[in-house]
């Protein structure tokens, strides 16, 4: 750490929002150089211009157009980074590009990182709920493609969180359908919430709870935490906040989690 930091004067570390000043020139060398690793650098450029509505003047090459506009619009900036790194993955080619950006958002502090699919640029987050989700996405199976898309929604640049919070849900569903209605392939968190509540004698889960009994009880009140969504999956109901979203995204990946390292929730 530098001594200016040590000595709380200096902020090296940020988090620094949109693209700060130290950060521009080499990320604009990072999009000129994956542009042009694409297998048609100019036909790439021309393409975001045309999505983003970038002018270009065709006596230029489009590319330095396309980063000398960047320069001038931060969310255009990360609009075009993202675009980019979309280019490389349909080239099969994007570890690279994905990796030289990684180390450049960390380093210059930024607020965002990259999402597991290298596509997105969504917020960092505090290092234990990053482990959280680290650790509930580790094994490649439903439940983690339905909770890196909720975790994408609730922390990436354009924020969605309504479908974040029915995500997350889906996620905690596909865990716990095996063990609560193994014989029900439509069977929502709302119906297995009826089930353990209608014979809670027949379950434990892993917490003890005051009786040490590891009454299901206890799990039950954890899952209506998450359930319903207040949007009621687009019915009309109140949009959820983006804080509560973020929540229920947070909860879901530790009951996910939970059931990775061991059943949350068995029979008697």
């Amino acid at each position: 750490m530098p001594r200016s930091q040590r000595e709380g004067r200096r902020n090296y570390d940020g988090p620094f929002d949109g693209v700060p000043a130290h950060l521009a020139p080499q990320l604009s060398e990072w999009l000129t150089e994956t542009l042009e690793g694409t297998s048609d650098p100019d036909g790439a450029a021309k393409y975001l211009a045309l999505r983003l509505h970038i002018e270009l003047d065709t006596y230029y090459p489009p590319i330095g157009q396309v980063v000398g506009a960047c320069l001038d619009d931060e969310e255009l900036f990360l609009d075009c980074v993202e675009g980019a790194l979309r280019f490389q993955q349909r080239m099969g080619t994007a570890s690279q590009p994905a990796r030289s950006l990684d180390a450049l958002l960390k380093l210059s502090g930024s607020k965002y990182k990259l999402s597991d699919n290298s596509q997105h640029l969504v917020d960092a987050v505090e290092p234990t709920v990053e482990a959280t989700r680290a650790a509930a996405t580790s094994v490649t199976d439903e439940a983690t493609e339905e909770l890196s898309e909720a975790w994408a929604k609730a922390y990436g640049r354009s924020p969605d969180p309504s479908d974040a919070w029915d995500h997350a849900i889906k996620a905690v569903e596909v865990m716990l359908r095996p063990v609560v209605e193994p014989h029900n392939n439509k069977a929502t968190l709302g119906s297995m919430i009826a089930v353990l509540n209608n014979s809670p004698s027949k379950w434990v889960c892993v917490f003890p709870g005051g009786n040490d009994d590891n009454a299901v009880e206890n799990l039950i009140a954890t899952l209506r935490l998450i359930w319903p969504n207040t949007d009621r999956h687009g019915g009309g109901g109140r949009a959820p906040t983006l804080q509560e979203a973020r929540a229920v995204v947070t909860l879901s990946a530790t009951i996910v989690q939970w059931h990775r390292e061991g059943t949350v929730l068995s029979k008697r």
